[in-house]
This record gives structure tokens, sequence and C-alpha cells, in this order.
């Protein structure tokens, strides 16, 4: 515990509050100044190393990036809309968007406090030629709320303070996957940790995206290659997910169920047989899984049907769930319809027609079962 810093909004300050890279307290700069002069740990990545007016960032062991920094006006800053870390947001198209959507965050209103107490940042923000924010968007946003409050005499904090920041700039050229890297290994393994499903969008990218193998992430990342690989089945499952049911606005919260299924082995090579994710996808959006945790209840049945996850479908039950799949999406189109007051003489016959089928089916589906 630091302290007492009786003019500020802490009296004392736990360890966890005082590391913080963006807090300021009054004994912090010292402290700095003595670390800086301190050998790292043995076997310990070197990640950024400051000398002066520029920032030294290690994405790679064969490759380094070096920043240089500058103060640059807010005015002239712009929100990244492609940042990986609005993930959850859902579709971003304008800066307005990004502004919006990250002050309705509690996180963010508590760091504006912050940054207003401490009256500036003490953590420059990475920037790109073009005034792109690439880390640090919270910040920005907490910024720009400020000098709003400031101009219309709601703050006392001098505007000098918070009109010119300081940020390290991305020299010309740089690659996306190295700072698709960089972000990774500040958000994913870092002290800055992206929610969950965030982390697991950034290593599909690599995968994905910049063709980087899961032994090579594993490497950079220090992870597990298991661990990286269900963080990436598990975010292609939640895509597919969105896909099938794009009327769910949680959609990206359902990244916890499937990582769960994709941590266990049994339950990933019960997804690998050919109709089984969307079973479950389906379970999920219907609300008979309810939450991530009830997956483990479904290895338990996995475990207990024997072979059932080492053997194949057979070519009916193949057909048999897809059709299923097909009638249960059409339903879910007719309900909507109805619920739109939209339905046409077509939607009724195609109601009818759909009834029908169903009625069918299931009566095929009764026969089989009597037969077996």
């Amino acid at each position: 515990m630091r302290g007492p810093y009786l003019e500020m909004p802490y009296i004392w300050v736990c360890e966890w509050c005082w590391k913080k890279d963006y807090l300021f307290f009054p004994d912090k700069e010292m402290f700095a100044k003595v670390t800086e002069r301190t050998a790292p740990e043995p076997n310990e990545p070197i990640r950024q190393r400051r000398t002066g007016g520029t920032l030294q960032l290690s994405i790679a062991p064969e490759r380094q990036i070096n920043l240089k920094q500058v103060h640059k006006k807010v005015t002239d800053l712009h929100f990244d809309i492609k940042n990986p870390r609005f993930r959850h947001l859902g579709r971003i198209e304008a800066e307005d968007d990004v502004e919006r959507f990250l002050w309705k965050e509690p996180s963010t209103r508590t760091l504006y406090r912050e940054i207003e107490s401490a009256q500036g940042l003490s953590t420059p923000l990475l920037v790109d030629e073009q005034g792109v924010v690439r880390e640090g968007n919270r910040r920005l946003v907490c910024l720009k709320k400020l000098i709003g409050k400031i101009m219309i005499g709601e703050s006392d904090v001098p505007m000098y303070k918070v009109d010119r920041i300081p940020c390290y700039i991305l020299p010309k050229g740089t690659l996306e996957d190295d700072i698709a890297l960089y972000l990774a290994l500040e958000h994913v393994t870092g002290k800055k940790e992206w929610r969950p499903v965030n982390q697991a969008g950034q290593v599909y990218d690599l995968h994905r995206v910049y063709n980087l193998p899961f032994s090579r992430i594993s490497d950079i990342l220090g992870r597990s290659q298991a661990s990286i690989r269900s963080m990436e089945k598990a975010y292609s499952a939640t895509l597919e997910y969105h896909g099938s049911f794009p009327d769910d606005n949680n959609w990206m919260s359902r990244y916890s169920y499937f990582f769960e299924a994709y941590r266990h082995r049994q339950t990933t090579e019960w997804l690998a047989i050919e109709g089984n994710l969307e079973r479950l996808a389906e379970w999920i959006h219907s609300g008979k899984i309810s939450k991530g945790a009830e997956i483990r209840n479904l290895q338990l049945i996995i475990s207990d049907s024997g072979s059932v996850t080492r053997r194949r479908l057979s070519q009916v039950q193949k057909e048999s769930d897809k059709r299923l799949i097909s009638l249960t999406k059409q339903t879910r189109e007719m309900l909507t319809l109805m619920k739109q007051g939209k339905l046409t003489k077509e939607a009724l016959e195609a109601i009818q027609s759909l009834h029908f089928e169903l009625t069918k089916f299931m009566a095929k589906k009764g026969s089989r079962r009597k037969s077996s």
C-alpha cells in the first residue's frame, strides 16, 4: 500500500492500481527511475524498451520497431474503427460510433475520472502516420470528453495539460501483421487483457488473416498450442453461429459456450461430426443451453454414450439432420413475418406447406423409433 495522497480521490492505493500505466501518483516517477535501472528477470522477454524520446517494441525475437515520441493535438487524432478491441460492440461504421459505444462502458467512465484526477496521460498513445490511434482509443474518448467539459466550465483541469498529448508514432511502412502481433502481446498475454472473445478474435486473425501457424502464435504469445487452437475454433464457431442466427444481438457472448466445448477432447471430437456444431448452435439459440457452464453436462452425456464420438453419422441421420435444420430455419422466418405483421397470401401458403412437411417428417421419425 502506498500513500497517503490527501489531494487525490485516493488516500491509500493498492499495488494493482499503483502499477497501472495510466494512473499517476506523486512517488510513481521516482519508482519508474529505479525500475529502469533494474535488470529484467532471467528468461523474461523485453517487449518494450524506452530510450529518451523513443520506444523500441520487440514484436518478435527477430523483429523490432523503433517509435518516436511526439506531442499531437487531440483534434488531429482519429479513432480506429477497425480496432479488434471493438469486436464485441458490433458493426462500427464511423468514428462517432466508436466514441458513443466506448463511452457507454463503465470502465471508460472510471478511466475518465482517473485521467481527470491526474490531469492528463502518463502513457502515450500508439498512432500511425495518418493520426489513427492503433492503441489507446479509450483514452482518446476520455480526453475528448474532458476537453468538452473544460470548454463549458465543468472541469478545473487546465486545457494545456490535455489538448496536446504524448504519442508514439508508427514508422511509415509498418506491417499490419506486426501491429496485430503487438496488440496480441499487449492484450492477449500482456497486462491490459481484452475480453476473452476479443482475445480469441485476435488469435483468429493471426491465423486466418495473417497466415501464422499455431506453433508460431504459441511461441510468440507464450501459450500452449492446445489453448490457441481452442480459442481459434471457438471464435470461428461463434462467427458461424452469428451467420445462422443474425437475430441474436448478444451473439458474441456465445463465444464462452463454444470455448467451453472446444476445451475438452470429447466435445471437440463430437463437434467434428457433421451436423453436431449446427445442433449445438440451435440448442444455444433456443435456450436449451442457457449458459456456458452447461456445456459440461453435454460432455458427461457424450462420455456416457461410449463410441458415439468415434463413429460417423449414417447417411440417413445426416439427411435427417440437414432437413430438420432447414425446416427449423423456415419456421423461424415465418414467425418473424408474423411478428412484423407482414403475412401475405404467399406466406400463409408457405406456412401451410411447412406444417405439412413437419408433420410428415415427424411421422417418419416416429416410425423409425418404433421399428428400432
